[in-house]
């Protein structure tokens, strides 16, 4: 059996916010639906700004966390106008990039943060799952998801310089 690692995520999400001033400005990568992560952080007073790649989802990120601002870009392609931000986070955003395409955000984090800010990556590891474990039927067909071990993520953060 597996266990979803998300709902500890969310439980230590209020701990990461209190490492942040209560001014931040918070970027997140892969905004998804928005909830419930998101409307934490704006209910918190802190400002938000989100992007993804599927207009559904910045639509919906829209209506259910109207204090935020998001915009439609793929991270790859991403260049904020404000910014740097003092805190970024990546929450179970980057399953569907290649392994020669997640270098991109990785080494992007650098420049859409503020010296010493925070970035917060949510993801789940290689070791939590058997291979046949990791396809995900939630839109009703069978995808693959990358996974890095813990080992890759530390190297590929390191290579980062982060």
């Amino acid at each position: 059996m597996v266990l979803n690692p998300a709902a500890d995520f969310y439980d230590h999400l209020g701990m990461n916010l209190e490492l942040l001033p209560l001014e931040a400005s918070v970027l997140d990568v892969g905004s998804g639906t928005s909830k419930p992560t998101w409307s934490i952080v704006v209910a918190s007073g802190r400002k938000l700004h989100g992007t993804d790649f599927f207009p559904v989802m910045i639509d919906l990120s829209k209506k259910q966390v109207p204090g935020g601002t998001f915009g439609l870009v793929n991270m790859i392609d991403f260049a904020p106008k404000e910014g740097p931000f003092d805190a970024a986070f990546a929450v179970f955003s980057l399953f569907h990039f290649s392994r020669e395409e997640m270098s991109i955000p990785a080494e992007k984090f650098n420049t859409w943060v503020a010296p010493g800010a925070y970035i917060f990556i949510g993801t789940m590891v290689a070791e939590d799952f058997q291979p046949n474990q990791i396809n995900s039927t939630g839109t009703g067909s069978r995808i693959g998801n990358l996974l890095y071990s813990k080992e890759g993520w530390a190297e590929l953060l390191e290579k980062s310089g982060l």
